[in-house]
């Protein structure tokens, strides 16, 4: 079984259409984020309020921001789309860290009002039930559909002494999501995790299976196993794909025996753990780097974890659970800091986020993080505070077609010229009714 927090495929049904209020800039600590269901309305309006918490009203979006206007911006239905329309607000709308006036929201786009965040997203009506029942599946809850819909297999799946193979980018928290298997299996064993990069072939054996006291020069007290210490729990494998062909025969036979024997000793002991593996590599992938036969094996439930800049949603509880479990109470950030931080691909993911999150805050002036105390790991889009933008529809077709004419039509190096994610290149491309063949010709 393969399960995926991934988007639906193109051209699959999205009924719905949801609109995720996600942080406000003045209190990073405080978790307000809210989901509101929009798809049946033609028109809503953002405007700023008193309240402390954002309210969907007749009358439109409130948001608890005073650096919003009253009538600052609005989301109106034109055909099967949705165009969002600044009206003239005196400090802006932006779609992906660019000031807009006037531009066509596609499904995950990230919308700054005043000094709130806000995700606009499509998915099917199965999501949206799965969403509203607020599963928590690990530390914090996910706002994003799809990703919520996974969690309720996983948390049916944990219960089933099915192997889990856990795929994603470096720092999108594979290891959190195998700690939450274990915790919701019910196993009375424990957890135990095996660094599969870290593991000499001459200690492969020792590592999983034990060692009798004596079984080799040097053993001068028994040592119990990984695989032995997690009988009745959950052993995770981190970084799976970094374990030696050696290695990986030594496991196999294992999972193909369901027991182990330490060395020294002629007896074979049954073990019953649950196996979950987690890796970043593509290469997990080819017979050659590792064995099909074991992958096979480990790979009972796939999971694929969505990287950060494609479940931006959650930001607002991911920053706010950071702050709070580095002590922080109060922490603001400046707008285009705001900017240039949560508009980033941040391609280190939630780990990425928790590194710079943590020491902007510790360097931030009467707790507001500004840009300089972002540091360089970030893009530069959005860096410097944005000037009126009269002419910005000329202006960017300019500034593109001389980037695509330079690059021959190729997006992705255009987009780095540019200094803005190809994603958000592409729909400025598509807005400007720019023809890519002509550059490539």
């Amino acid at each position: 079984m393969r399960t995926t927090w991934e988007e639906p495929e193109e051209g699959a049904p999205a009924e719905r259409e949801l609109l995720t209020y996600v942080l406000g800039f003045d209190d990073l600590c405080t978790n307000v984020t809210e989901t509101f269901d929009i798809g049946s309305r033609s028109s809503v309006q953002f405007g700023g309020s008193e309240e402390r918490a954002p309210r969907l009203t007749r009358a439109g979006l409130e948001l608890p921001d005073r650096w919003a206007s009253s009538r600052h911006a609005e989301l109106t239905r034109s055909g099967s789309a949705r165009v969002l329309r600044d009206h003239g607000s005196r400090n802006g709308t932006f779609v992906n860290g660019v000031r807009i006036t006037e531009q066509r929201l596609h499904d995950g786009d990230l919308v700054e009002v005043g000094h709130s965040l806000l995700v606009y997203r499509t998915c099917t009506n199965e999501a949206v039930e799965v969403l509203s029942q607020k599963s928590p599946f690990g530390p914090t809850r996910t706002h994003h559909p799809h990703v919520a819909m996974t969690n309720r297999d996983l948390i049916r799946l944990a219960t089933t002494s099915q192997p889990a193979l856990i795929l994603g980018e470096t720092g999108t928290g594979k290891d959190i999501v195998a700690r939450a298997i274990h915790k919701h299996s019910g196993r009375a064993g424990g957890y135990v995790v095996i660094d599969c990069g870290a593991i000499p072939d001459a200690l492969v054996e020792s590592t999983f299976f034990g060692h009798r006291r004596g079984a080799f020069t040097g053993a001068s007290e028994a040592h119990v196993g990984a695989i032995v210490r997690a009988d009745g729990g959950t052993l995770f494998f981190d970084e799976i794909a970094n374990l030696s062909p050696v290695a990986q025969a030594k496991l196999l036979r294992v999972l193909e025996d369901g027991a182990v024997t330490p060395l020294g000793s002629a007896v074979p002991q049954p073990v019953d753990v649950r196996w979950v593996a987690a890796t970043n590599s593509p290469t997990i992938h080819e017979p050659a780097r590792f064995r099909a036969d074991l992958l096979r094996r480990l790979a009972g439930v796939t999971v694929e974890l969505l990287p950060l800049r494609k479940r931006r949603e959650d930001l607002g509880t991911l920053t706010a659970h950071i702050l709070a479990e580095a002590g922080f109470r109060k922490v603001g950030i400046s707008a285009s800091a705001a900017r240039r931080l949560f508009a980033d691909p941040l391609e280190g993911n939630i780990r990425q986020l928790k590194t710079i999150l943590r020491g902007a805050a510790s360097l931030a002036d009467e707790g507001r993080i500004e840009q300089r105390h972002l540091g360089p790991a970030l893009g530069s889009i959005a860096a410097s505070e944005p000037t009126v933008v009269a002419d910005k529809e000329t202006l960017d077709q300019v500034r593109v077609e001389q980037a695509l004419a330079r690059t021959k039509g190729n997006v992705v190096r255009a987009a780095r010229a540019l200094d803005v994610h190809p994603r958000q290149l592409y729909r400025l491309v598509d807005r400007l009714g720019i023809s890519l063949s002509k550059y490539r010709a």
